[in-house]
């Protein structure tokens, strides 16, 4: 649905008809699977600024100093994201 790295980031834009449909196969490629989680776990980025004319809000985390310490903690650039 969203990838910054295409010209276009967002798959969908307001305005455009969608249809949802069943996927009847497994899809490969770069994504995220989560076999299990705690009670409270999140992922959070730093967020999508300046895509509000694609209907996409800022969002991202609530405390982003606190997630590039988090990064850097583990070795990660501290802009890295899990996407």
């Amino acid at each position: 649905m969203w990838g910054e790295a295409r010209d276009e980031p967002a798959l969908l834009h307001p305005g455009r008809a969608v249809r949802f449909e069943q996927l009847t196969r497994y899809v490969s490629g770069a994504g995220l699977r989560v076999e299990v989680t705690g009670p409270r776990a999140l992922l959070q980025d730093l967020g999508r600024p300046g895509q509000a004319g694609l209907g996409v809000g800022r969002s991202g985390a609530a405390d982003l100093g606190a997630l590039r310490l988090a990064n850097r903690l583990v070795a990660n650039d501290e802009t890295s994201s899990p996407w």
